[in-house]
């Protein structure tokens, strides 16, 4: 994820890398792309990331990681599960700005809209 504009914190937690903290919006798109549910991405690190979202029972271990500031998606893999929190190894991010496959034309429609209703 880009880490440019986001403040990196210490490990107090034993990790071996650092880790950022963040509060932006994402999106979790499931299902053959058919079911998406909006989510908090709460810390970002090397190793994945940490999302909030309501109900995580109901989320797939396998999923897309929609970062709508940044207009990227992640191929995402959750590795933890605690309360409403998701810890998450993503993959390399794939830029919405690609539309060749009907795959990423729908994941740009989605966090398009999702910016849209933020107000950007």
């Amino acid at each position: 994820m880009n880490r440019s504009n986001l403040r990196v914190v210490g490990s107090e937690d034993g990790r071996s890398g650092g880790r950022t903290r963040s509060l932006r919006s994402g999106k979790v798109v499931f299902g053959s792309l058919q079911f998406s549910r909006d989510c908090t991405i709460r810390d970002v690190s090397d190793g994945g990331v940490r999302i909030r979202i309501e109900d995580p029972g109901s989320i797939p271990n396998e999923f897309w990681l929609l970062d709508i500031r940044n207009f990227a998606a992640f191929k995402a893999q959750v590795k933890w599960r605690q309360n409403n929190d998701l810890g998450l190894s993503v993959g390399a991010a794939c830029s919405l700005d690609d539309t060749e496959t009907l795959q990423m034309r729908t994941l740009r429609m989605l966090a398009m809209e999702a910016k849209q209703r933020m107000g950007g």
